[in-house]
């Protein structure tokens, strides 16, 4: 009987060696390939259900403030203070058009969290930004 349990594994371990070489020549392993998952689009209403999650948002963008140089605030969804989202771009370089985007409904790639018990994203590059040629100046 141990021999017989002994021969199996040798035999499945050899068959999984085998398949599970991988060729550094693509990105397949077990000749399945690998594609990026997007992350999901949520409704903006919603947002509160993915607290600590990467999602997308697509919601209109009702007002901004520019705190300095290098941060935006977007309020998403309505005007403050019932915006169902904060949108905060830090950095700099995003040449965005704000007579183009206000009113809008816009993109937005990022991680959801609580910030004065409000659901926030922070965008720290243009291409979380869905679409943003668009609205650059």
């Amino acid at each position: 009987m141990k021999r017989s349990i002994t021969l199996f594994l040798c035999i499945i371990t050899s068959v999984f060696n085998s398949l599970a070489q991988d060729s550094h020549t693509n990105d397949t392993i077990l000749n399945v390939s690998v594609t990026p998952v997007s992350p999901p689009m949520i409704k903006t209403q919603d947002v509160n259900n993915y607290i600590g999650s990467k999602v997308i948002i697509w919601d209109t963008v009702s007002s901004y403030i520019i705190d300095d140089e290098s941060t935006i605030t977007l309020n998403v969804g309505a005007d403050y203070p019932d915006h169902l989202i904060t949108v905060i771009l830090k950095g700099k370089g995003y040449n965005l058009d704000f007579k183009k985007i206000i009113g809008q409904k816009v993109a937005f790639q990022g991680t959801v969290f609580l910030k004065n018990r409000k659901p926030c994203m922070v965008i720290s590059k243009p291409g979380q930004i869905l679409g943003y040629k668009k609205y650059s100046k």
